[in-house]
């Protein structure tokens, strides 16, 4: 059991490919006991009388396209802070290997990253609340979050240089999905 582990989580590609499958079978597991258990009468998405957003009623598309819109600005905002924010604040304030900190003041860099994790937390909130109240903010945040992602980590990698390294383990489905990606983002 142990050195199937091992092998498991022998290396950066392996640990990817072993959460990816893991992720996949429990979503597919979900999924299917939604499709077989599920109660799909109360799923409605667009504006309707009975919808309330953070208190508001979102009864026009014209209701519903400011909510849509401010969905989206606030899981960017919540990206941003989590992909860019966070990691300054990881790779220096958090880091216990790092000594000295470049161009900030001491205060400077406490103010920061307690304003960073308040407004990190303040929209969270928001986003809890917003998601316990309807499945159209469940899908308009996850859409939000996805787009956005893939734009962050084009913005992350591209300055990076690779040394492919194959993993013998998920070569075949590696290459598939290489050219799958190249040829959906143009790369």
């Amino acid at each position: 059991m142990f050195s199937f582990l091992q092998q498991c989580f022998a290396d950066d590609k392996t640990k990817l490919w072993v959460c990816i499958r893991i992720n996949l079978f429990v979503i597919l597991i979900g999924v299917l006991i939604c499709l077989i258990h599920g109660d799909f009468s109360r799923v409605n998405i667009g504006p309707r009388d009975d919808l309330y957003i953070i208190g508001v009623q979102v009864n026009n598309y014209y209701l519903y396209t400011v909510f849509a819109i401010y969905t989206m600005m606030m899981q960017i905002a919540l990206l941003f802070t989590e992909e860019f924010a966070l990691a300054v604040i990881e790779f220096t304030v958090y880091n216990p290997q790092c000594d000295a900190i470049e161009g900030f003041e001491k205060i400077e860099m406490i103010f920061l990253t307690i304003i960073v994790f308040v407004t990190k937390g303040a929209l969270k909130v928001l986003k809890i609340y917003m998601v316990t109240e309807s499945l159209d903010s469940i899908l308009l945040l996850f859409f939000a979050e996805e787009s956005i992602t893939v734009i962050t980590v084009r913005l992350l990698v591209e300055p990076k240089k690779f040394i492919p390294k194959t993993t013998d383990l998920f070569k075949s489905e590696a290459n598939t999905i290489s050219q799958l990606f190249k040829t959906i983002f143009f790369l």
